[in-house]
């Protein structure tokens, strides 16, 4: 018998198949999902789902270079903020010497890696 958080549906052929009478047959299906509960990284619009940003203000950082895409430059991470039209954390970055990267572009946080 189902519980009261199922669905039940009715399944009558029409017309009835011979030799059946009044008697119907009841089968009581599983209500179907609208979304799998596995699905945790996207949203009821479709959309991806807000992660946690990877780094802090201060996070010591390797950055990929962006000539050879190798993980060499050794970064602190600034400023955080996240890009709706992505989506994604961006970060922005400074060198050693305490210079912003590039004027303070926006780094992508697939392009760095906790040092």
């Amino acid at each position: 018998m189902a519980d009261s958080s199922e669905q039940v549906r009715l399944l009558i052929p029409t017309p009835l198949p011979s030799g059946l009478t009044n008697d119907f047959i009841i089968q009581v299906l599983p209500t179907p999902q609208q979304h799998p509960q596995d699905r945790s990284q996207v949203t009821p619009d479709g959309g991806a789902a807000r992660y946690d940003n990877a780094f802090e203000k201060n996070d010591k950082v390797w950055m990929k270079n962006p000539d050879n895409g190798i993980f060499e430059w050794v970064m602190s991470v600034v400023e955080k903020r996240y890009d709706e039209n992505k989506p994604g954390w961006e970060y922005q970055v400074i060198d050693t010497n305490d210079i912003l990267y590039r004027e303070g572009t926006w780094v992508a946080e697939k392009e760095l890696d906790g040092a």
